[in-house]
């Protein structure tokens, strides 16, 4: 600034042309690298909840979410948004959290459940009563969150502003004592134009934007340049759970074999089944699968049931892959302990599906969403860097929140949380650490 008040004071026009392109061209090259990365809030806006249908009678009206009132009864078919918070009322629920939460893996919900808008409905279509109206929904509430967070600036001085405070009367004293010995006013642009560091100028904003770009393509929004700058400082580092501990994806973690039933067979005729279907859980199965085959069959008389799971016919033989329950299965009685199994897919958040061969059962695969890799040794070195405490944040039960943790090397955990509760808790734990 001071080189450019004094190139126009001084008649010299093109000195201060120059530093203003080098300026304006590096702030212009920062600004363009932020809005590549974080398309964040594009990506919320575009996949909010827009329609709704309401039940009248024996009629549905297809309306405006914005209409909605509390009270309204609605019905949200298979695939659509849960347009806002509310209860089911009628039917048996199976729905995809994971836009709020993160989770990979579908919860199920009976009448008197709550859902929440952005959900999707992956089963059967079902009728909820409104709790809220749009603007008071979860899904709101988080557009609403990172607006906030992508206008909020941070506390923070960046390097080059520390530095201004010595170097620039520095500068000054120098170009004033260079004045005095040549008698030539211009001394003073050549010493402030020499000292504007130009190649700074470009090269801090082309170092951040590689950051930047390099962050994204590996799922990492940075919100400002200048939090690049920071990181070095931290002394604690704060994780959500579902797809940076964890891969954020279901995964088969073990397949249980019924008598003479092999588990390669069983695996291989549940995944020739999953094939046709749009399921996560059953892309997992497939991949699985495909590790161990060459190619799985295609299946004939393919049927899938929302909410309840796949049958179709393989080589000759039915086969059904889907959700029962094990107490009414007499046959699983001698191949494990029913209590501890439930038990243990409850507490960690697991989910298990059911395979029958010719109305037989076969065995049970169980899918959960595994921790990276690489994640333990990464949390071991994080302490050489600085660091002295690492939380992670999830929407999980505290058993499964607890076991992950664990897995992870992670220091504290905090659990049940919904993403306003993890904006609360990074506050919390901000103050915490700057006491």
């Amino acid at each position: 600034m001071l080189a450019i008040i004094t190139a126009i004071l001084a008649n010299e026009a093109l000195p201060g042309v120059v530093i203003v392109i080098m300026q304006s061209g590096g702030k212009a090259l920062e600004d363009f690298a932020l809005r590549r990365a974080s398309s964040s809030m594009d990506a919320l806006l575009a996949r909010s909840p827009r329609i709704a249908y309401k039940k009248r009678g024996d009629t549905m009206e297809k309306i405006d979410v914005a209409s909605i009132k509390v009270g309204d009864l609605i019905i949200v078919r298979p695939g659509d948004l849960v347009p806002v918070d509310g209860r089911v009322t009628w039917g048996n629920v199976v729905i995809d959290e994971s836009a709020l939460t993160g989770e990979p893996l579908p919860k199920s919900k009976n009448p008197g459940g709550d859902v929440f808008s952005g959900t999707v409905n992956v089963g059967d279509a079902f009728e909820m009563m409104a709790d809220k109206i749009s603007e008071e929904s979860q899904y709101a509430k988080i557009v609403q969150l990172v607006k906030k967070a992508q206008a909020a600036k941070a506390p923070i001085q960046r390097l080059a502003d520390r530095y201004a405070i010595w170097f620039t009367p520095i500068t000054l004293v120098v170009s004033f004592f260079g004045r005095s010995i040549t008698g030539n006013p211009e001394t003073i642009l050549a010493v402030l134009v020499v000292a504007t560091p130009c190649s700074l100028i470009f090269a801090t904003p082309v170092a951040i934007m590689s950051g930047i770009n390099k962050a994204a393509k590996r799922g990492i929004v940075i919100k400002s340049s200048a939090s690049i700058e920071q990181v070095g400082k931290a002394e604690a580092v704060i994780f959500d759970k579902t797809g940076t501990i964890t891969i954020g994806t279901p995964a088969v973690e073990k397949i249980v074999a019924i008598d003479h039933t092999s588990i390669d067979g069983l695996l291989f005729k549940a995944a020739s089944i999953e094939q046709l279907s749009s399921h996560p859980v059953a892309a997992a199965l497939v991949q699985k699968a495909q590790q161990n085959f060459i190619k799985l069959t295609m299946p004939s008389n393919f049927h899938e049931i929302p909410g309840v799971g796949v049958e179709g016919d393989i080589n000759g033989d039915h086969i059904f892959v889907g959700s029962k329950s094990f107490s009414e299965i007499s046959e699983f009685k001698g191949m494990c302990n029913i209590a501890d199994l439930r038990k243990e897919i409850k507490s960690q958040e697991k989910m298990l599906a059911y395979v029958e061969i010719n109305n037989v059962p076969a065995g049970a695969i169980i899918f959960s969403d595994k921790i990276r890799p690489g994640v333990k040794s990464m949390m071991e070195r994080l302490p050489k860097l600085g660091i002295k405490e690492t939380i992670v944040l999830t929407g999980d039960s505290i058993d499964n929140a607890k076991n992950v943790a664990q897995q992870a090397g992670v220091t504290r955990f905090e659990y049940n949380l919904n993403p306003e509760q993890k904006v609360t808790s990074v506050k919390k734990f901000d103050n915490y650490i700057r006491m």
